[in-house]
């Protein structure tokens, strides 16, 4: 991850937008507070199948909401 600045570049804020943007998309944040703590196999296992349950619930309510959007092209 580079970001190139040049030699007379005064806008520090967006070079620090920048910097924050690319650590956000490679996902850096997000490892470092998972791994800040020690997390048993099996509270992590029952995590993860919370999140996919929450996820699939998620995904079944837009998925309604796009019915009901596009309820008007279908009938």
């Amino acid at each position: 991850m580079t970001i190139s600045i040049k030699n007379n570049s005064r806008n520090n804020q967006k070079i620090l937008t920048k910097f924050k943007t690319l650590v956000n998309n490679e996902g850096i944040l997000e490892a470092y507070k998972a791994k800040r703590f020690f997390v048993k196999p099996s509270l992590a296992k029952k995590l993860k199948r919370e999140a996919a349950q929450k996820q699939r619930i998620r995904d079944e309510i837009e998925e309604i909401r796009q019915l009901q959007k596009n309820w008007d092209d279908i009938f």
